[in-house]
């Protein structure tokens, strides 16, 4: 009892003040969402009604968004099977909202726990310092924003933070932790890109020599991918998801080394991209003149080598969130390095002084993501949210889209991906296909009336679809691919039926969303 009240005198507020900070922000962020999109919740991505979609599928024992229909539209293995069970409850599309928070928590008290490890404050002063630093976590990990996703993204930086930690524990006792081989195990199969920490954990192991555990931790590892690979092919689908396929074209454009060395082009062409390699050669140099450097080294490696692949093999953008397991996992790191070196860092202005910059840089940076968060969930209301309530309470058909979570989610009726996210030929139909007669099979074949599309991700409309209007985003565009949706009847013996349909619809649009019948050529 004795040490819990000590724990509870001296350390708790530590914990418990970042964790307020966080809440807060989050109930912020909730209220404004609520009230931008009239009462109803929405996430800031479309992508996060594809999981929920394909894990309310998955209770019928098929693998898609359609009950019926196979196909590998989620980036991650596990994230649709971890909401699966809760799928019968009626919070059911709150609950990755809930799990976010409940994740976002643990990386941040243990982010702390491990700062504390190598530095205990010594005064009030320093205490206070301590808890503001770790408030500026919320931000410098931009955890509220990957809460609001409702995507897995959360998690993934929860396990990467693990690992870190977990190397750090190690390499203060050569213990290795049971736990560690479960994060390392874990991590790509909640996203693939945690492939470029876990490879080199396992040669960090392996050069501790923990040369049984490094060997069952590689099998199980390599293992439980080789096997969903299986089972995509089982259910005849490509053997990584055709999400991931999509997105990196491997398969779909040339050679392995001109997919991956493009994707290394278009990664230094976005000035996040830029900021990576910046940060990655500020974090090399920091290495190099530490006063522990010997003795950091191999952590310091393995967080380098999985930079660089990064950089090489993974993704860079896209609202801030397909890099963000590295910076948490490095900026864990760097935080315990320089919390150990405090008495040395005064004499390294310098050194001081890139650190602030730096972090003020990505505080700065998060912080707009975070203020543009609202608006990125309503642009989500504005345009999927309607589509689907338009497909669902007025079409009441199947429906033809590029955009297929929320249409999909709680939608009886068939929802045909024109985008190809869950369907690989479909994809290279829509990319290299100049014609659009596929589009015309594919909605023939589901006797789909109406396509609801982005009219710049394809080569050509069919001549004989009708335009039937545009819907208009009312605010900044931030998290949908385009501000403007197209309305076509895929026959024009449908359009009177479709017309009366969107005359209805119209009636019902949020006060500031446009639709016009009137947006250009078909």
């Amino acid at each position: 009892m004795s040490s819990l009240r000590l724990f509870w005198r001296t350390q708790i507020g530590y914990y418990l003040i970042p964790a307020l900070v966080l809440l807060g922000i989050v109930a912020i962020e909730w209220h404004k969402i609520m009230a931008l999109n009239n009462g109803i919740f929405s996430y800031a991505l479309d992508d996060a009604y594809i999981h929920l979609s394909m894990a309310k599928t998955l209770r019928t024992g098929w693998y898609g968004i359609n009950p019926g229909e196979i196909a590998s539209s989620s980036s991650s293995i596990l994230w649709p099977f971890l909401l699966t069970p809760f799928a019968y409850f009626t919070l059911y599309e709150k609950v990755p909202l809930i799990l976010n928070i409940i994740f976002s928590l643990i990386t941040l008290w243990f982010f702390i726990y491990i700062i504390l490890l190598a530095h205990q404050p010594s005064n009030t002063w320093q205490k206070i310092a301590m808890i503001f630093l770790f408030c500026l976590l919320v931000f410098i990990l931009n955890l509220v924003v990957l809460i609001f996703m409702g995507m897995e993204h959360s998690l993934q930086v929860l396990l990467s933070v693990l690992l870190v930690g977990g190397l750090i524990l190690e390499s203060r006792s050569q213990h290795l932790p049971w736990w560690l081989a479960v994060v390392i195990i874990l991590g790509p199969l909640v996203r693939y890109e945690n492939l470029a920490l876990s490879v080199p954990a396992i040669f960090y192991l392996f050069y501790r020599k923990h040369y049984k555990p490094t060997l069952l931790i590689s099998l199980l590892t390599f293992g439980s991918l080789a096997l969903f690979s299986l089972f995509l092919y089982y259910i005849e689908q490509p053997l990584l998801p055709a999400s991931i396929l999509a997105k990196s074209m491997l398969g779909v454009s040339g050679s392995l080394f001109k997919v991956f060395s493009a994707n290394l082009i278009e990664n230094l062409s976005h000035i996040d991209g830029i900021s990576f390699l910046l940060f990655l050669l500020y974090f090399a140099l920091f290495f190099i003149f530490s006063y522990q450097a010997s003795n950091n080294g191999p952590i310091s490696l393995v967080l380098i080598s999985a930079f660089l692949l990064h950089l090489i093999f993974g993704k860079i953008y896209s609202y801030s969130r397909y890099e963000l397991y590295l910076y948490a996992a490095i900026w864990l790191w760097l935080s315990y390095l320089v919390a150990g070196e405090l008495p040395q860092l005064k004499e390294k202005r310098i050194g001081n002084s890139v650190l602030l910059i730096t972090l003020s840089l990505l505080v700065y940076q998060y912080t707009k993501v975070m203020i543009t968060l609202p608006i990125a969930a309503n642009n989500i209301f504005e345009q999927q949210y309607q589509i689907g309530l338009f497909a669902k309470n007025y079409l009441k058909g199947p429906v033809a889209v590029n955009d297929i979570g929320l249409v999909s989610f709680n939608n009886p009726n068939y929802v045909l991906d024109l985008s190809g996210l869950g369907n690989t030929d479909i994809f290279k139909q829509r990319v290299f296909q100049k014609d659009s007669s596929w589009m015309n099979q594919l909605v023939e074949r589901s006797d789909i009336q109406l396509a609801i599309i982005y009219k710049n991700w394809f080569h050509a409309i069919p001549d004989n679809w009708r335009l039937l209007g545009c819907m208009y985003l009312s605010k900044k565009r931030v998290s949908t691919s385009q501000g403007v949706v197209y309305f076509y009847a895929t026959r024009a013996k449908y359009q009177p039926f479709l017309v009366e349909k969107l005359e209805q619809f119209k009636m019902k649009l949020p006060t500031d969303v446009v639709f016009k019948a009137q947006c250009g050529l078909n």
